[in-house]
């Protein structure tokens, strides 16, 4: 293939094979760590404004079907709050205590007012000689609960997460959710690394012995060598204790991550034991261009 070409020509043949090469080796070293960098920091595409004809022939049919369609829009927006609230038959204001970690003496984890109350009293009087004979708490009921959990996370792809996560609740419904992920990321010529996480004042809408439920708002970031990344994030959560030793734990999180929009969701499934926590579940990250699928395991410890 090389006869009739000059030495020059050869060597412009073999030049632009290395250039063919290395891009395309360039493009094999993009990961998925890569690709969600990329889309944090990207600049943005300039807009355009596109104008409509106005159509001013509206019928009235067009007006109620329009009214009917915003109160089926308002009550569906709005149903992942007071549907929690119906379910767990609570309000939104009633004030709640904690045990030291879920089923201690309690057929969940909170209790009401008047529980604590006669816990305290209980508590108060003279122990008895088996301090978990009837409702007698080895503790007081407390004014606020607090867990943490480490976890991995691995999508058998390459791409591997190392967690930590941090709640904690109230009497008030006001609480802190913050958690760091540190992410690490093989592929063919190299590796990625980088930092997210979030932070989060929440409120728990909906409570019962059974069941909690909480929202909240804050931000997001993403942290690596060259740079630190924030955006807004929604977060929306839930715990179950149907029975005991079993806790059923599910979280949601939307907003933004620098230009890039951010959804998380996890669920886990655990067995506790004397307030630790063993568990597994599934979490979906989507990042703009990038889904990532990851069965995670861990501890939550209860305190």
């Amino acid at each position: 293939m090389w006869q009739g070409m000059s030495k020059t020509g050869i060597a412009r043949k073999i030049m632009a094979c290395l250039i063919v090469a290395l891009g395309a080796s360039s493009l094999m070293a993009q990961g998925r760590l890569s690709t969600v960098r990329d889309d944090v920091r990207r600049t943005p595409p300039t807009s355009y404004s596109h104008s409509k004809p106005e159509d001013d022939d509206h019928c009235d049919g067009d007006s109620i079907f329009g009214e009917m369609f915003g109160k089926l829009l308002f009550h569906g927006l709005t149903s992942p709050f007071w549907g929690p609230a119906a379910v767990a038959q609570a309000d939104f204001v009633s004030t709640a205590y904690f045990p030291r970690f879920p089923y201690q003496e309690t057929g969940g984890y909170i209790v009401s007012a008047s529980w604590a109350k006669r816990a305290g009293d209980s508590f108060r009087r003279e122990h008895r000689p088996d301090p978990f004979d009837g409702y007698l708490w080895p503790t007081e009921p407390r004014r606020w609960g607090a867990r943490v959990r480490f976890d991995y996370g691995d999508n058998f792809d390459g791409l591997e997460r190392v967690g930590g996560h941090l709640l904690m609740s109230t009497s008030s419904r006001f609480g802190l959710d913050t958690e760091m992920n540190y992410l690490r990321e093989t592929f063919p010529g190299g590796e990625d690394r980088l930092w997210i996480g979030d932070c989060n004042v929440i409120y728990r809408f909906a409570q019962s012995e059974r069941m909690q439920w909480r929202a909240g708002v804050g931000f997001n970031w993403l942290d690596d060598p060259l740079e630190t990344n924030y955006g807004f994030n929604f977060t929306y959560g839930a715990d179950f204790f149907p029975h005991k030793p079993w806790v059923l734990s599910a979280t949601l999180d939307w907003g933004s991550l620098g230009r890039a929009e951010l959804f998380r969701f996890r669920s886990t499934v655990g067995v506790l034991v004397f307030g630790m926590e063993a568990y597994t579940g599934y979490e979906y990250l989507d990042v703009d261009n990038t889904q990532i699928n990851s069965l995670i395991g861990g501890v939550r410890i209860w305190f």
